[in-house]
């Protein structure tokens, strides 16, 4: 591997990172969100899930490039505009944003089951598999108004999705790294010789 492809990758691996830890502090700030209250959480809410939507919108283009199909970019789309919607209409009401997030939730949620069971060759399918069908749940749980509802919901599960897609992105960075310090062994090895 040349060094070039080293630096490559390991650009992949850092960015990758920064991603998902992004993407994990956007999840708290949802979810604390509603402890400040008022109307300005739903505008909020819908800034950190625009913000989200950029960095998956990135990742998803790196999943594609690699080959991983276009569930990412199919989240972070659906993520923009419930972002925008929040944003632009804060004032339409609980329900419209509940139903809208209801449906980012199930889709995004239906979308990681399709990209695991895509991917069930690799090692960490089921934790991407698990975080599908969490999301999924969520949609429902956010539908029936159960066990919380309002904007304490919204933020609660807006927060806990983002926090669970940048957890899943920091353990694909970890296993890009992996891999990165195998190809390193193979090389040392192979110039040993």
């Amino acid at each position: 591997m040349s060094d070039q492809a080293s630096s490559l990758l390991g650009g992949l691996v850092t960015g990758t990172n920064r991603v998902g830890w992004a993407l994990v502090i956007l999840g708290l700030v949802a979810a604390l969100a509603p402890i400040a209250a008022g109307a300005a959480v739903i505008v909020v809410i819908g800034l950190v899930l625009l913000v989200a939507a950029a960095l998956m919108g990135l990742w998803g283009m790196r999943a594609r490039e690699a080959g991983r199909g276009n569930a990412g970019l199919v989240v972070a789309v659906l993520a923009a505009i419930a972002g925008l919607v929040l944003v632009f209409q804060p004032t339409a009401g609980l329900s419209l944003v509940r139903l809208l997030l209801v449906a980012w939730l199930v889709l995004s949620g239906a979308a990681e089951v399709a990209a695991a069971w895509g991917l069930r060759s690799d090692d960490d399918w089921t934790s991407m598999l698990a975080s599908g069908v969490v999301s999924i749940l969520m949609g429902a749980a956010l539908w029936a108004d159960w066990p919380i509802s309002g904007a304490r919901a919204i933020g609660l599960f807006v927060g806990v999705k983002l926090a669970s897609i940048g957890g899943a992105v920091v353990r694909v960075s970890r296993r890009l790294d992996a891999a990165g310090d195998r190809v390193a062994d193979v090389r040392t090895r192979l110039r040993s010789t």
